[in-house]
């Protein structure tokens, strides 16, 4: 097979000014060899790679895995499972990982999008008006996100008391606190930065939260609900939710949908302007009303809790009932009867077909209540926005709707401040 190619080596023979070729033809060679010459050759090649990788030694976590392997479009050669490395935790295994690819560029887009997945699940933290706002990101996620992902929308109080079984050191937390000091966030902040967990906020920096957190991990709170919507709140939320989905190859069009948002507060400004009158008259003919039914569904229903809890109760001291569209019918609509306001805030989502049969219920004139208000963000349009991003930016619709202008008018008519409380913040409890 090599005599050729040794004897021209060890001049043998006279090869001067001759155009001379060797024939290799392996004849003898080990058939084993060969492959292994052949791997090689494809490993350098960029068509063949072997990586390993952490997962929870649990049920579903190597799933996950080879459908993220599956998606890139790799072929997976062989797996092995390693449950005695001594850096591993008992609650790990190391998996080995061999894969054929297209070359190169798939390849570094295969371990990209492995590298991107370093989060076995991602858990929105907020506590009252913050609980409320990221309420519509765990909607988003779970409209937009693959059925591997899981996002889990937890109550800071409730989690310092009941902890959450699938958060670890893997997980991805975002958190968000308007004043910096919210103790329920702080105290949980500060537990999962001891057990290693990331946690990013939207916060002052220079807060106690802030800077449990670290200024590298926080973006300062885009809202004040007490002098305007949540709307920026709800934009650097969704940029970072949507930006995860993204990265997993969820939500292709995020650049798309950046661009198409750069200048919606221009549109949100001309969308509160034409509100304005209805904002007055609806406050004059209801601020003083002992009792106020909100209805709301979908990506709409957290903005709904907010301005019915943040808003009217907790800075106007109003009594008022909140119920999604889809529970109305289990025992609410019983409480519907003449002089009781209803508002029907109707979304562009799935739950519309909800927002419809209330409505559709509510205008029957079987109650003889005549104080119906229905809200709908899709007559309110947002020029150069596409169609398929419109569920994203009702919120934002809303809120600078109610929670904005509508707000400020009640403080108009019932001549109370938004900003006094009897109770939060005038001393500890």
């Amino acid at each position: 097979g090599a005599s050729s190619l040794a004897a021209v080596l060890s001049c043998k023979i006279d090869t001067a000014d001759k155009k001379t070729v060797c024939l290799l033809s392996g004849g003898n060679i080990d058939v084993s060899f060969i492959h292994r010459v052949i791997e090689l050759g494809l490993v350098s090649r960029h068509r063949r790679i072997k990586f390993a990788t952490r997962l929870p030694d649990s049920p579903g976590s190597l799933m996950r895995l080879l459908h993220i392997i599956a998606d890139t479009g790799a072929n997976i050669m062989t797996i092995n499972h390693d449950r005695l490395c001594p850096t591993l935790s008992p609650s790990e295994i190391l998996v080995h990982i061999a894969c054929e690819v297209g070359g190169e560029e798939h390849s570094a887009s295969l371990l990209k999008r492995l590298a991107d997945e370093g989060y076995d699940a991602v858990f929105l933290m907020g506590v009252g008006g913050t609980w409320d706002e990221l309420m519509q990101l765990e909607y988003l996620m779970n409209k937009f996100g693959d059925r591997d992902l899981e996002v889990y929308l937890i109550h800071a109080a409730e989690w310092n008391v009941m902890g959450h079984k699938r958060m670890t050191e893997k997980s991805v937390v975002l958190t968000a606190s308007e004043s910096g000091t919210t103790p329920e966030v702080l105290e949980a902040v500060k537990k999962m930065k001891e057990k290693g967990i990331r946690v990013y906020a939207m916060t002052k920096p220079e807060g106690p939260i802030g800077q449990a957190v670290g200024a590298e991990n926080c973006v300062a709170m885009a809202s004040d609900h007490g002098s305007g919507g949540c709307e920026k709140g709800y934009y650097l939320a969704d940029c970072f939710g949507l930006r995860l989905l993204n990265r997993r190859g969820c939500f292709p069009k995020f650049d798309l949908f950046i661009e198409q948002t750069k200048d919606v507060w221009k549109d949100m400004l001309d969308i509160r302007k034409r509100f304005e009158p209805r904002a007055e008259e609806l406050a004059r003919k209801y601020a003083l009303a002992d009792y106020t039914m909100f209805i709301g569904s979908g990506a709409l229903w957290g903005e709904t809790i907010l301005f019915s809890m943040c808003i009217l109760e907790e800075m106007q001291w109003k009594r008022t009932r909140y119920i999604t569209s889809a529970d109305f019918f289990h025992g609410t609509l019983e409480l519907v009867e003449p002089g009781v306001p209803v508002f029907l805030f109707m979304g562009e989502d799935e739950n519309r077909k909800l927002d419809e049969r209330v409505r559709a219920f509510l205008n029957r004139g079987v109650t003889g209540d005549t104080d119906i208000n229905v809200i709908d963000t899709a007559e309110f349009a947002i020029p150069g926005l596409d169609d398929e991003f419109r569920v994203i930016v009702s919120p934002w619709i809303l809120s600078s709707l109610i929670t904005d202008r509508l707000a400020a008018y009640y403080e108009t008519v019932t001549k109370h401040n938004l900003k006094y409380r009897r109770y939060y913040h005038q001393f500890d409890y």
